[in-house]
């Protein structure tokens, strides 16, 4: 097992970040102020050790096993004379890692059948954002209660029929974290995204999302703020996409975010 500054700095490059600055930028941005940047690159260099409560602020930003091999390094380099401890944990976690990996695929694009084959029925749409929503299967019978049962056995058919899903007898599921949406390329698939935002909505009403805030504005403004906004309003978008928790037993909640920004001249 790797020592735990290198444990660290490979996880941190894992994610994504290819500087110390970058994660350290992220932890703060999340709110995390229990330590200063100079510490943080000491921990990541190996002349400082964390202390556990420190150890305990870095944990959240991890998953689960990346958590599990963070503080096996962290123990072992403060009890280095038991690695007997550790060696079989070891083991245990890149067979997990491993079939983490298998078990889920990264993203993939929804090609223009599959879109269309969306925009066929509402539950076909319905369903598809469901599994790519949950967190674990999902079993079909609890669709029933939303959905008329017959309409959602042949959604299930269509979206298992073009790889969409997965379903057995009992459940559905999926082996991609996140289905994206490509680019309308075409009027026509245009006019199909216009129609998911409009099932949105509804979707929103079937399972009684609570409206948090509603605001509308109409008034006038000196053009240089307009650009102003938008930055603040993408700075809303990154928390957004980023809000999710790395360990997803606490991504508890779905948040629906609407936004028209629209700008013009009128008389006067």
């Amino acid at each position: 097992m790797s020592n735990f500054h290198n444990t660290l700095s490979d996880l941190r490059r894992s994610y994504g970040y290819d500087s110390a600055r970058q994660f350290y930028d992220h932890i703060t941005n999340h709110g995390e102020h229990g330590f200063n940047y100079t510490y943080y690159v000491r921990m990541e260099k190996g002349s400082s050790l964390p202390a556990s409560k420190t150890l305990q602020l870095l944990l959240p930003f991890f998953k689960k096993t990346d958590q599990d091999e963070l503080i096996q390094s962290w123990c072992l380099e403060h009890f280095p004379k038991h690695t007997h401890l550790f060696s079989q944990d070891e083991k245990k976690l890149l067979n997990d890692k491993e079939s983490e990996s298998t078990n889920l695929k990264s993203q993939k694009a929804l090609s223009t059948q599959q879109i269309q084959l969306l925009a066929n029925s509402k539950y076909n749409y319905f369903i598809f954002l469901l599994i790519t929503l949950a967190r674990f299967k999902i079993e079909i019978s609890k669709l029933y209660d939303s959905f008329p049962k017959l309409e959602v056995q042949k959604a299930i058919e269509q979206l298992s029929q073009h790889q969409i899903i997965h379903a057995d007898e009992n459940f559905i599921s999926t082996q991609v974290v996140e289905r994206l949406f490509p680019k309308p390329s075409t009027k026509d698939i245009r006019k199909l995204y216009d129609q998911f935002d409009l099932w949105d909505d509804e979707l929103s009403q079937v399972f009684n999302f609570e409206k948090i805030i509603t605001r509308k504005f109409v008034r006038r403004i000196s053009y240089r703020h307009i650009s102003l906004i938008q930055k603040h309003l993408e700075l809303v978008f990154d928390l957004v996409r980023s809000s999710e928790e790395i360990d997803s037993q606490h991504n508890n909640h779905v948040l629906q975010l609407k936004l028209d920004l629209l700008c013009g001249q009128v008389p006067g």
